[in-house]
């Protein structure tokens, strides 16, 4: 019974040992889904609609602050006699910086990025413009997984002259 019992218990603490991900650092693959709301000059025409999002995620050993690169899309419908949905397609990097709290860990999000919109809404012609953004989340860090819950701000000035802004609420996950 001590030949079996010593060997599993030792199996388990090293399985319990294990540094967490955050710790060790690397690239993590995510997605992420939820409801976005323009804001800005467009505000008027459009309800809130969806947005998807994949990401690569860089942490640092030790260190809160990390990286976040992202494709997102994000599509609201028209309100009124607005002809057809805003569509934009964008591409972020961002900068992260996470409070290291044992489980949950808040944190600050930021950067820039390329924006693609559709050319709806008298915005313009289809036209691809940089934005930032910026915005909080909280991240739920498990053995395996990470699961976040984010809202942030999405501002696209266009040379039409029209600022477009969007805030979406997103949940995701990161592998």
């Amino acid at each position: 019974m001590r030949r079996i019992l010593v060997p599993a218990l030792a199996l388990v603490a090293l399985a319990g040992a294990r540094p967490a991900a955050a710790q060790m650092g690397g690239i993590s693959l995510g997605a992420a889904a939820g409801v976005t709301s323009p804001s800005g000059d467009v505000s008027a025409n459009f309800n809130s609609g969806y947005r998807f999002q994949g990401l690569a995620d860089l942490s640092l050993p030790l260190v809160p602050i990390g990286f976040r690169g992202e494709i997102a899309y994000d599509q609201v419908p028209a309100r009124g006699s607005t002809p057809g949905p805003l569509k934009i397609a964008s591409g972020v990097v961002n900068a992260t910086f996470s409070v290291p709290f044992p489980v949950l860990h808040p944190y600050a999000i930021g950067g820039v990025g390329y924006y693609l919109h559709n050319g709806s809404a008298g915005i313009g012609s289809r036209e691809g413009r940089v934005g930032f953004n910026g915005g909080v989340g909280v991240e739920l860090k498990l053995p395996v997984i990470r699961l976040f819950g984010e809202a942030r701000y999405h501002t696209i000035s266009y040379s039409s002259g029209k600022r477009v802004a969007m805030i979406p609420l997103t949940l995701g996950i990161i592998f």
